[in-house]
């Protein structure tokens, strides 16, 4: 199970990588590059979520981290692993819509619970 969060936590920390080298290369390039992210108005491609779907359906663990669970499809998700018995933890500033929903809920900065909640 740790090695699930691990790897969910990289790819994490992949994309945010990802957004600021594109950030820093906009900023020096003038160039203006579009990061693997889904904007307002626009749907997930049907792969991508076909795969989210299907690890929704598959997990055992779920770790919803600084969303406002108000954005649809994603939104969707963590209540979803919820309804099956699942355990869902929700890392946030504040409550959102889905909280009441979850086994836990830490009130902060991720950055200091994610760590916490994943040490031994």
């Amino acid at each position: 199970m740790r090695e699930k969060l691990l790897l969910l936590l990289h790819k994490i920390l992949m994309n945010f990588m990802q957004e600021l080298v594109l950030k820093m290369w906009y900023n020096f390039m003038g160039v203006c590059l579009k990061p693997h992210a889904v904007w307002f108005g626009e749907g997930l491609e049907q792969n991508v979520l076909n795969s989210a779907e299907q690890a929704v359906d598959e997990c055992d663990l779920c770790m919803v981290v600084t969303t406002s669970s108000v954005v649809y499809p994603a939104a969707m998700f963590a209540p979803s692993v919820a309804s099956r018995g699942v355990t869902v933890a929700e890392f946030n500033l504040e409550d959102t819509p889905a909280t009441m929903q979850f086994k836990y809920h830490f009130c902060g900065p991720a950055g200091t619970f994610v760590p916490q909640a994943l040490d031994p």
